[in-house]
């Protein structure tokens, strides 16, 4: 009774790992928030990104900056032309202005990514920034890339 159960096992982890193995290098150039405003370095599941994260933090006032570096894992992709995958992001920031000048906080975002024609993207996801001293906010992120490969 061992032999099929682990049998199921290994053919479901193959194909789960078969699903989100790609083999390419891309570059990001993200242009709106998610996860910054800057560029995003990506080698198959695993990408690095920094630039600038802008967000309302409070109704009806105005946007609050941070310098933004952190790493994100993609999964559930469908190969090199993945039509949609989710992520999951943490990064370091460091507020410009407003109550959160020179602060140091974290961010963790979870989402889905498409694909959009011609090379841009859109994400859809929430964010969770903290801070010491501050109270845990709360963010819809929503985000428009343009994807360049690395590897012809």
């Amino acid at each position: 009774m061992k032999t099929p159960i682990s049998l199921i096992l290994l053919l479901t982890a193959s194909a789960l790992y078969a699903q989100t193995a790609t083999e390419d290098r891309q570059l990001y150039l993200h242009t709106f928030r998610s996860p910054s405003i800057g560029l995003e370095y990506r080698e198959r599941q695993v990408g690095i990104h920094a630039g600038l994260y802008t967000t309302i933090l409070e109704s009806g006032s105005k946007s609050t900056e941070f310098v933004k570096l952190g790493g994100t894992i993609y999964y559930g992709a469908n190969g090199p032309s993945r039509g949609r995958e989710f992520f999951l992001s943490a990064s370091y920031m460091r507020g410009q202005n407003r109550d959160y000048r020179r602060k140091d906080a974290g961010f963790v975002e979870s989402g889905v990514r498409f694909d959009l024609k011609g090379g841009f993207e859109f994400r859809l996801g929430t964010g969770f920034l903290f801070a010491r001293d501050r109270r845990l906010k709360v963010n819809p992120t929503i985000g428009i890339s343009y994807r360049v490969p690395l590897n012809r």
